[in-house]
């Protein structure tokens, strides 16, 4: 399994212990209404960008994309998982302020200059995010009417 360097995983998993994307999608689902704990935040973010990287590979590949239909339903699935983010760098923001009081930086600058930029950037990727999900609803749509020609008859034209 290859990480990202800050990735929290400390070793390889045997084949045993990997879960097929469908299956780590029902776990996930299911585990979406906690409890939860720092450890798991991360990891969820791990997977997210890992989720994004195996896009990249299957949706070059003739087995990750065998029908137009597959592009529809991830440009769709994409979609939501942009519009979902600007709630994220809401509540980042929030759990900032409410923790402001606990908080220092490692250099000795004031904490609130910090915050005042994390929010900014916050908002900034909320915005670009929204305008993400825009553009990935847009793309599903250009492909609602796109579909795959029907497979030739044996031995017949492939033209």
């Amino acid at each position: 399994m290859s990480t990202g360097a800050d990735s929290p995983v400390q070793g390889e998993a045997g084949d045993a212990d990997l879960l097929t994307p469908a299956l780590l999608l029902r776990r996930l689902e299911a585990a979406a209404g906690g409890p939860y704990d720092p450890d798991a935040t991360v990891a969820v973010a791990w997977l997210a960008a890992e989720a994004v990287r195996y896009l990249n590979y299957a949706s070059r590949s003739d087995e990750g994309v065998e029908f137009a239909s597959t592009l529809y339903t991830v440009a769709g699935a994409l979609s939501l998982a942009a519009s979902r983010i600007p709630q994220l760098a809401d509540q980042v923001s929030a759990w900032l302020d409410a923790n402001s009081g606990r908080l220092r930086n490692d250099d000795g600058t004031p904490v609130s200059d910090t915050l005042a930029a994390a929010g900014a950037s916050g908002q900034a990727a909320a915005g670009a995010a929204t305008l993400l999900a825009r553009h990935l609803g847009q793309l599903q749509s250009t492909l609602a009417a796109t579909g795959n020609r029907s497979a030739p008859a044996e031995g017949g034209d492939r033209g």
